[in-house]
C-alpha cells in the first residue's frame, strides 16, 4: 500500500517537475551550466539563488556568438570552483520586456543579480571577455569583502544642493526614487558617464527625491528620473535621445559648447543668417559695457539651442550691414518667406533685466504670424494651434502658389494672433495628422485642423472652396465653443466588469477627467507593447485588492493604439505602459506614476496620493503572470 502511494505521488509530481524545468531550460541542447530564462521563469531563478549572472543577447549578434563558448566555459569553471553563482541567459529579441526593464541598449549585456532580488544587480564588465576574465570578475564581485569603487556621482541633500550647482560651471543632476525601475536602469549608465565627464570638468549628481521632498517640490518633480542641467546655478531641461552613458556624455559635451556663434565679419554674417529658418542675433558694443547683457543673452540661448540658431557680434560693421541702429539689441530675424505686411521684418529688444525676461521675449517672438509646421516640433508647445495643410513647398517652382494661399491665412491670423497660433503644413509630410483628424479622404485640396492644448482635434469640414471667409468662420466657431472634436474611439462597453473600468476615446473625458472620484488610469498599447499585457494583469489584481478596502477610487484602462486621450496624459512610445493618478477636482493636473507597476510600488504611490494605506499588505502578491 505504501509503495503504491509513493508511486502515485511520483506520477502526480513528475509532470509538474518537467514543467518547472522546461520554464528554466528552454533549449535541451544548450550547455547545462547556463540556464535559458524567460519572463515567466526569471523571478523564480533570481529569487532562489544568492547570485545569478545573466547575459542579455541577440541571436544575430556577432559579439554574442563570440562570447557564447567562453561564457559556457566560465560557467563550468565557476561550478568547479564551488562558487554560489548561477549562469543564465536571456534572448532579448524574444523577451523584449525584460530587456527594456533592465535598460539593455546593446548586446551582449551582462548583469549580476544578488541577494535573490531583481532590484539588486551590478553591471558586469570583465576586463577580458574570456572564461578566465569572467571567472575573475565573478570572484571579485561575489567576495563578501568586496567594496565597489566610489562613484563619481555626488549625492546631494537640501543642505548641499545650492553650493554644488553654484560651484560648478556645468553640472547634471538626477532626481530619483529608490524604487523606480527606470532610475535603477539609469544608475550604472549615469555612473559611467560621471567618470568620463568629470575629466572634462562636467559634474554629475543625484538627489533622492523621497528623502529630500523640499527640493523635489522646489524643482516641480513630477516623475522619475528627472534630469536637469545647471549652469552656475541656473537650471535647464535635459532630454537626451537615449539614457545610456554614451548618449549622456554626447549630450553634456554638446551642452558645454557655446550655443551662440560669434560673428566677426560681414562674410561670417552671410553664413550665419539662415535663409530658411528663424535666427536670433545679439549685437553688443565691443567696449565691454554690455557684459551683463551678453551674459544674460548667452544664458537664455541654452534653452532654445536645439530649435533656433543664435549668433552674436561686437563688430560695428556687422550692425551696420544688418541695419541695426540700436546697440546693444537682440533681434529675432525671419527669412523672407515668412515676411508679411502685418508684422515687422524683425522683432527687437534693447534691454533685458533677467534671463527669464529674455527667454520670454525670444519664445514669444520666434513664431511668425504663419510659420511652417512639422509634426513633433516647437509648434506643439504653442496650442491652440491652427494648421492649414496643402501642397506647401517654398522651392522656386512652387513658391508663388504656396505664398498665394499662405497670404490668405496671414490675413486671418493677423486678427486672431493673440488667441491662436497659425501655421501651414505640407500635406504629405503631415499625412498622419490628416488620418488622425478624419480628413485623409476629404477630397479637399486644402484642409485645416485646430489642435487645442489638451490634444483634441477640430477639423474644418467644408464643401466650398477654401477662402479667408471660410477660415475666419472656422476660427470664430472654435472660439465660441460650437465645434466638436474628432475623437478616435472604440465602442464603449455596454457593461463594465472587474475592478478596472474600460475607457475608450469617447468616454475618456467623462469617466476619467470629470469623474467625481480620484482616478488611476492605465494607458497601454495592445498592438506594440508585450509588457503592457503583463503589467495590466498586475494592475488589475492590485486594483481588485485596493477597492475591497477603499471603494472611493476609480481604476481605469485605455488602449491608446485604438483610442484618443487628452494631451496632458502624455504617452512616450518607448516607455509604455503609463499610469496616471488624477485627484478629484484637479482634472487638468494628472500625476504620472513613473515606476515599474509592481504591487508594492503601486501601493506606496496610491497610499501617498489617497492619504491612506491598505490594512492588508500587497507586497507579497504574486507578480509572475
Amino acid at each position: 500500500m505504501t509503495s503504491m502511494f509513493i508511486l502515485s505521488c511520483f506520477l502526480t509530481c513528475f509532470p509538474l517537475l518537467l514543467i518547472s524545468l522546461s520554464e528554466c531550460v528552454t533549449d535541451p541542447s544548450s550547455d547545462p551550466n547556463v540556464i535559458s530564462l524567460t519572463a515567466s521563469s526569471f523571478d523564480t531563478v533570481i529569487s532562489e539563488h544568492e547570485h545569478v549572472l545573466v547575459e542579455f543577447y541577440a541571436p544575430w549578434c556577432g559579439h554574442c556568438k563570440q562570447l557564447e563558448p567562453e561564457y559556457e566555459k566560465a560557467a563550468e569553471k565557476v561550478r568547479n570552483e564551488g562558487l554560489a553563482v548561477v549562469f543564465a541567459k536571456v534572448d532579448a529579441t524574444v523577451e523584449e520586456s525584460l530587456a527594456s526593464e533592465f535598460g539593455v541598449q546593446g548586446f551582449p549585456t551582462l548583469k549580476l543579480f544578488s541577494k535573490g532580488s531583481r532590484a539588486k544587480y551590478t553591471e558586469f564588465e570583465p576586463k577580458e571577455r574570456n572564461a578566465d576574465g569572467i571567472l575573475a570578475e565573478v570572484q571579485k564581485l561575489t567576495d563578501p569583502n568586496y567594496k565597489p569603487p566610489p562613484s563619481d556621482v555626488t549625492v546631494l541633500t537640501t543642505e548641499t544642493f545650492n553650493d554644488f550647482v553654484n560651484e560648478h560651471n556645468l553640472s547634471l543632476v538626477e532626481f530619483y526614487a529608490p524604487w523606480c525601475g527606470h532610475c535603477k536602469a539609469l544608475e550604472p549608465e549615469f555612473d559611467k558617464a560621471a567618470t568620463v565627464l568629470k575629466k572634462k570638468s562636467i559634474y554629475l549628481a543625484k538627489v533622492d527625491a523621497t528623502e529630500e521632498p523640499d527640493l523635489a517640490t522646489e524643482y516641480q518633480i513630477q516623475g522619475y528620473p528627472t534630469l536637469y542641467v545647471f549652469r552656475n546655478g541656473q537650471r535647464y531641461d535635459f532630454s537626451p535621445r537615449n539614457r545610456d552613458s554614451a548618449a549622456i556624455i554626447r549630450a553634456m559635451i554638446k551642452e558645454s559648447k557655446p550655443s551662440s556663434v560669434e560673428v566677426t565679419s560681414i562674410a561670417d554674417l552671410k553664413l550665419a543668417i539662415d535663409s530658411a529658418e528663424v535666427t536670433v542675433l545679439g549685437m553688443f558694443r565691443g567696449s565691454g559695457e554690455d557684459s551683463e547683457l551678453v551674459k544674460l543673452f548667452l544664458d537664455a540661448t541654452y534653452s532654445f539651442r536645439d530649435e533656433i540658431k543664435f549668433f552674436h557680434s561686437f563688430d560695428g560693421t556687422v550692425a551696420k550691414a544688418m541695419g541695426v541702429k540700436m546697440v546693444p539689441s537682440i533681434s529675432v530675424i525671419f527669412p523672407k518667406k515668412f515676411e508679411s505686411k502685418f508684422e515687422p521684418k524683425r522683432r527687437q529688444l534693447t534691454d533685458a533685466q533677467s534671463v527669464d525676461a529674455l527667454k520670454h521675449f525670444i519664445d514669444a517672438q520666434r513664431f511668425p504670424l504663419v510659420g511652417e509646421y512639422v509634426p513633433n516640433s516647437k509648434y506643439d508647445k504653442k496650442r491652440p494651434l491652427l494648421v492649414v495643410y496643402y501642397n506647401v513647398n517654398f522651392g522656386p517652382e512652387f513658391y508663388e502658389e504656396t505664398q498665394f494661399w499662405r497670404n490668405k491665412i496671414v490675413a486671418v491670423a493677423s486678427e486672431y494672433k493673440d488667441t491662436i497660433t497659425f501655421a501651414v503644413g505640407n500635406e504629405e509630410k503631415c499625412a498622419q495628422d490628416l488620418v488622425d483628424s478624419g480628413l485623409s479622404e476629404s477630397g479637399n485640396g486644402i484642409n485645416a485642423v485646430i489642435w487645442d492644448k489638451f490634444g483634441r482635434k477640430y477639423p474644418l469640414e467644408h464643401d466650398d472652396d477654401f477662402s479667408e471667409e471660410l477660415l475666419k468662420s472656422f476660427v470664430k466657431n472654435y472660439l465660441k465653443g460650437s465645434l466638436k472634436p474628432v475623437i478616435k474611439s472604440e465602442k464603449a462597453p455596454k457593461k463594465q466588469s472587474g475592478a478596472v473600468m474600460t475607457v475608450v476615446g469617447d468616454t475618456f473625458e467623462s469617466l476619467v477627467e470629470k469623474n467625481s472620484k480620484d482616478v488611476m488610469v492605465f494607458l497601454y498599447n495592445s498592438e506594440k507593447c508585450d509588457a503592457c499585457i503583463k503589467y495590466l494583469q498586475i494592475f488589475a489584481q492590485f486594483a481588485g485588492d485596493w477597492i475591497k478596502e477603499d471603494p472611493d477610487i476609480v481604476f481605469a484602462k485605455i488602449d491608446v493604439a485604438k483610442n484618443d486621450h487628452l494631451h496632458q496624459y502624455e504617452v512616450k512610445k518607448q516607455s509604455l505602459p503609463h499610469i496616471y493618478f488624477r485627484k478629484s477636482g484637479l482634472w487638468k493636473e494628472p500625476v504620472p506614476f513613473d515606476y515599474e507597476p509592481l504591487p508594492n510600488w503601486l501601493h506606496e504611490f496610491t497610499a501617498e496620493k489617497r492619504g491612506k494605506a491598505l490594512k492588508k499588505s500587497v507586497r507579497d502578491v504574486k507578480t509572475e503572470l
